[in-house]
């Protein structure tokens, strides 16, 4: 039985361990850190690349910040009648 073992850890293996519990780790570190309140965020810092679309609705902004919008206006008036354009070629016969 001690010779399975032996073999189970032969150097390569304990590199490999040793690399993975390294990425593992350096990746938890990364994973932890989210911003959780505007108090970890500098003035000014954000910009609209750095908001996912959509993420962000009229309610989270603060009071004023919102663009007013009233009811739809009326429609407007029927634009002219283009022009007339050149006839295309005649295609093939079928």
């Amino acid at each position: 039985m001690p010779c399975n073992v032996r073999r189970a850890l032969s150097p390569s293996m304990l590199v490999a361990l040793i690399a993975l519990i390294v990425a593992m780790t350096a990746s938890a570190g990364a994973v932890s850190y989210v911003v959780s309140s505007s108090k970890q965020v500098k003035d000014g810092a954000l910009t609209g690349k750095d908001i996912k679309d959509r993420s962000i609705t009229a309610t989270d902004l603060a009071a004023g910040l919102a663009r007013n919008q009233g009811r739809k206006g009326d429609s407007g008036a029927a634009g002219a009648t283009g022009a007339k354009g050149d006839g295309g070629a005649t295609g093939a016969k079928g």
